[in-house]
């Protein structure tokens, strides 16, 4: 029976204890005391305590205006409550608070928590350490020290392009991405903000080093450019990096902290070069954004092909050709020659265009020689193509024309085509070699056509001569008498090489007056006044001029029988 006693009591006690550690026994903890100064509202808060007994009956909430007395201002039921708003009927800064907690486990007992005063005083004030492009991702990061003010609770960052700091984000962290974008570069500024949203002073602006680069391919030279880190107070010394086709990055040169300019020509055509420049201040470093420059050989045509020579009907002569691949082309250059020896420069066109006219040429006179140049876009001269010959015709004394010169395949057919009185050309003669008609040549004019097949460019070209006519010498012959009850019933005027558009006629009769004025190729049914008339002799009056440039006046008789 003493030893059942005894546990009784043993449980008891522990019942005892175990309450004892499960009662109220501290304060709320008061964490702030915010004023908004647009609704004179002071939020207090608070961390509730446990109550794992029970006992909680209310909170007392006491404030006290300029260290006066603590008045009781409210009293809260909700244990779970964490604010309270104390509205002021005017801004005043100068309040104190404390809560006291009804009950503890006991029942009888309170608790009183410390006096926190209207929280009035600003984070302290910090600077970013860095602004830098991250190297792997290319984002451009700021961070900072955290700010050691017991009430810090967070950190915004601006944009201070404006000058007056447009908000980009909030963290609780100590740095931050301020954008992904590489080529979205602006001056950075932070403020730290504490448990009311009372913010610091915005800190100095920064901003990273921004690499630009360019390359000379002409003088095998690349050229770096930067405007300098700003918001340190001095920069101690910049590093530039630099990687080759993609190996680890190794430094290249030491520069002084004012340099914002470097060139480099120690590489290849062909090589892949990546830069950055690494800026120093004290223990604080920031990284440039990278640029690569991806350098290449320039790319030589594997063919320059002059397609062709030919005259033109206007008695110029026109070429045209191409060239594959053409992408490093700067311009082509057109050269001339009439021996084929020795050739000059004429003229120089773009690389975008692959046609040339010549109009100081005279075609019936002489044949002359062309070659095109391509020229890169370093002024170097880096192919020729065929050299072409054009077309000369004669004929007299006897009809001879040279050979066209050259095509990849020669000449597969040579052609000589006739024009007569303005029609179309017809082809009335065709040869594998240089033409030499048997036959007398009629009257009209000549040309000749060469003609390339198919080429290795899977295309074919056609040459044309100079065009040369051939014309017959003047010879007239004229009507001496007419019948009107005959064939031979009207004025007329024959013969060759006449040039009827500057030759007329007149007729008159013995007194003098003309009777008609017509074209040489306009025949008189001797009537006036669209009446005949009478038998007899007239006088003519011929004005004719030749085709070869000839003129003769004609003057003569003519009878008429009725």
């Amino acid at each position: 029976m003493i030893i059942l006693a005894d546990l009784r009591i043993l449980v008891v006690i522990c019942l005892l204890i175990g309450v004892n550690s499960l009662a109220v026994t501290a304060p709320a903890q008061l964490l702030r005391a915010c004023i908004n100064n647009d609704n004179t509202v002071v939020t207090l808060s608070w961390n509730p305590p446990e109550d794992k007994c029970g006992s909680f009956a209310k909170y007392r909430v006491y404030g006290s205006e300029n260290n006066g007395a603590f008045q009781l201002l409210d009293e809260i039921t909700n244990l779970a409550v964490s604010e309270y708003p104390h509205g002021l009927s005017v801004i005043n800064t100068n309040w104190r608070y404390y809560m006291v907690t009804l009950n503890t486990c006991d029942g009888l007992d309170s608790t009183v928590s410390d006096t926190i005063d209207v929280d009035i005083l600003y984070p302290d004030n910090i600077q970013i350490d860095s602004v830098s492009y991250d190297l792997t991702t290319q984002h451009i990061i700021a961070g900072w020290t955290a700010n050691i003010a017991p009430d810090a609770d967070g950190y915004q960052i601006y944009n201070f392009s404006s000058g007056d700091g447009d908000s980009i984000g909030y963290t609780l962290e100590t740095n931050y991405t301020v954008t992904t974008n590489p080529k979205n570069r602006f001056p950075i500024v932070i403020a730290t903000l504490d448990s009311c949203s009372l913010s610091s002073l915005l800190s100095t602006p920064h901003m990273p080093a921004f690499l630009n680069s360019n390359i000379d391919t002409c003088e095998n030279e690349i050229t770096l450019n930067w405007p300098l880190y700003t918001g340190w107070d001095a920069i101690d010394s910049q590093v530039i990096f630099y990687s080759f086709n993609n190996l680890d990055y190794r430094p290249l040169a030491v520069v002084s902290s004012g340099t914002n300019s470097f060139t480099f020509n120690n590489f290849n055509l062909g090589d892949s070069i990546n830069f950055y420049v690494r800026t120093f201040s004290e223990n604080k470093s920031s990284s440039s954004n990278i640029v690569r420059i991806e350098t290449r050989e320039l790319v030589k045509p594997n063919y320059v092909y002059l397609d062709y020579v030919t005259v033109t009907n206007q008695g110029q002569i026109e070429i045209q050709w191409q060239a594959k691949p053409d992408q490093d082309i700067d311009h082509y250059d057109i050269k001339m020659s009439k021996n084929g020896l020795v050739f000059n420069s004429i003229s120089q066109t773009n690389a975008f265009t692959n046609s040339y006219t010549d109009v100081s040429v005279s075609t019936n006179q002489e044949s002359y020689f062309y070659n095109i140049v391509a020229v890169d876009k370093c002024g170097a001269a880096i192919d020729s193509g065929n050299i072409s010959q054009s077309i000369l015709l004669h004929l007299e004394p006897n009809l001879e024309h040279n050979d066209y010169g050259i095509w990849e395949n020669g000449v597969n057919l040579y052609e000589l085509e006739l024009q007569e009185d303005g029609s179309t050309w017809s082809n009335i003669e065709s040869s594998a070699s240089a033409i030499t008609p048997i036959e007398e040549l009629t009257t009209g004019c000549y040309r000749i056509k060469a003609t390339e097949e198919t080429n290795s460019l899977s295309e074919s070209n056609v040459s044309y001569s100079n065009i040369v006519c051939k014309q017959d010498s003047l010879k007239v012959f004229v009507t001496e008498s007419i019948n009107s009850t005959t064939s031979n019933n009207r004025f007329a005027i024959y013969g060759t090489g006449v040039d009827h558009e500057k030759s007329t006629y007149q007729v008159y009769n013995r007194w003098g007056e003309l009777l008609v004025h017509n074209r040489t190729d306009q025949t008189w049914l001797f009537t006036y006044n669209n009446k005949p008339i009478q038998s007899g002799v007239y006088l003519y009056v011929i004005d004719v001029h030749g085709n070869l440039g000839e003129k003769r006046t004609i003057k003569g008789t003519v009878h008429v029988l009725r």
